[in-house]
C-alpha cells in the first residue's frame, strides 16, 4: 500500500496571527476533515511545527497516485 506526506500553506483566507481556532470556517473545515478521515483517505493532518501557516496532510490507498513531475 501506498503512503504520501503533502505539505501546504495556508491560503488567502488566513488571518495571520489568530491561529487555527480563530480562523473563519473552522467548525466546517473540522467536519470535512473528519469526513475524510472515516473515509480513510486522511491518515493525519497536523500543522507542522514552527509554521503558522505551514500544514501537513497523509493519504493512503488508491488515492497515493504516483505524480508526474514531467
Amino acid at each position: 500500500m501506498r503512503y504520501l506526506a503533502f505539505t501546504r500553506e495556508a491560503g488567502a483566507a488566513w488571518t495571520d496571527g489568530q491561529g487555527i481556532t480563530g480562523q473563519l470556517r473552522l467548525e466546517q473545515h473540522a467536519a470535512f476533515m473528519d469526513t475524510l478521515a472515516e473515509m480513510g483517505f486522511a491518515l493525519f493532518a497536523d500543522p507542522l511545527s514552527a509554521m503558522e501557516q505551514g500544514r501537513r496532510l497523509g493519504v493512503k490507498g488508491q488515492w497515493a497516485m504516483p505524480l508526474s513531475l514531467s
